[in-house]
């Protein structure tokens, strides 16, 4: 996963199939353009609910 990450950037090919395969994993601040890092919990996780209300 992390060569993946590595690789797209540092080539500037995002449409390097495994990291295509990751953009859905990849959190982005208020739906916007910008990676803001990978997401460690689906959305509906109970540890998530409680991260957010920390």
């Amino acid at each position: 996963m992390a060569y993946s990450v590595y690789r797209a950037f540092t080539y500037k090919d995002f449409s390097y199939p495994y990291f295509e395969k990751l953009q859905p994993s990849i959190y982005r601040r208020s739906g916007g353009n910008i990676l803001n890092g990978l997401k460690v919990w689906p959305d509906d996780s109970p540890p998530l609910s409680a991260a957010r209300q920390a």
